[in-house]
């Protein structure tokens, strides 16, 4: 069984302007990120700048995060970042409030992105959901990792992770290309091992290994002719499926889907999708949705 020490570890610096945290939306973000498997280093420099100093201290990062502010001072912490030569090499990316500022959101990108931001998140219309998306994308941090962490910080048991010639092999017998996302998750924990037992979440739902990813067809007792929905992950010993849409080419594939008849229920348009909202726990409809129209 893979250690938990595997999960990534990930060290980010984040810099706001508030005097208060508890209850606030800075420290609401802080606990989003940390519930990634992050470290988190939450600084508020609105006092004798000390964002300033821990960017000039020596301690590592991988990732800087700054809450914009109106005055300047987010934007010469960003330039002081980029010009220290230990932080150089650390992605920062802008947290963007409207609230603050009257410019608009495609303008401030543009600029901090000139300015050497590695991304820009609007945090008026992104979910912090979508701010872990963005900072795991800039880290380049594959969703099969993120959900191996998950998965074995609740003590579920993994199986080996899938080799490249196992991935290669099931592409070329059901004529498919796996997403990156969906590759991704067989390499890392391939589905629950259940060897011994059968192996569940908390809410009875088991993700399955790539020998057990099948067209729905072989797997439903219905009459469904469509090949191209392959299950991944089965509810309750089997009282409905997840599955996603593969085809030959990647412009058709991703579309995750959930079975409990003849006709599918979208419920994400990826695979990450999906998996960040399992594991957020939040869109019980993704889940287990009603049925279908």
């Amino acid at each position: 069984m893979p250690s938990k020490s595997s999960a990534p570890q990930i060290k980010i610096l984040f810099i706001d302007f508030y005097t208060e945290y508890e209850g606030n939306e800075e420290s609401l973000i802080k606990e989003t990120l940390e519930g990634e498997g992050w470290t988190v280093i939450h600084v508020s420099s609105v006092v004798n700048d000390k964002g300033l100093q821990v960017l000039e201290d020596k301690e590592v990062f991988d990732l800087i995060l700054i809450y914009w502010w109106p005055d300047g001072r987010s934007l010469r912490l960003l330039l002081h970042a980029r010009s220290i030569p230990h932080r150089k090499g650390v992605p920062v990316v802008m947290l963007y409030s409207r609230w603050f500022h009257e410019i608009t959101f495609a303008s401030f990108r543009d600029h901090v992105l000139a300015q050497g931001a590695a991304a820009c998140v609007d945090k008026n219309k992104t979910s912090l959901t979508n701010l872990a998306r963005t900072i795991r994308d800039v880290l380049k941090i594959p969703i099969g990792q993120t959900l191996k962490h998950h998965w074995l910080e609740r003590d579920i048991k993994l199986n080996q992770g899938a080799s490249e010639e196992e991935l290669a092999t099931f592409e070329a017998t059901h004529n498919v290309r796996l997403p990156g996302d969906l590759r991704s998750y067989f390499a890392a924990a391939n589905g629950f091992d259940g060897s011994e037992h059968w192996m569940a979440d908390r809410d009875l739902i088991t993700f399955l290994s790539l020998d057990e990813a099948k067209p729905v067809s072989q797997v439903l007792p219905l009459d469904i002719n469509d090949n191209s929905y392959f299950v991944f992950a089965d509810y309750s010993l089997s009282a409905h499926f997840y599955a996603i849409q593969l085809s030959s080419g990647l412009e058709h594939s991703g579309t995750v889907a959930v079975f409990n008849g003849d006709v599918p229920i979208k419920v994400a348009d990826s695979f990450s999708e999906f998996a960040e909202g399992y594991m957020k726990h939040k869109n019980k409809r993704m889940l287990f949705p009603g049925p279908a129209a």
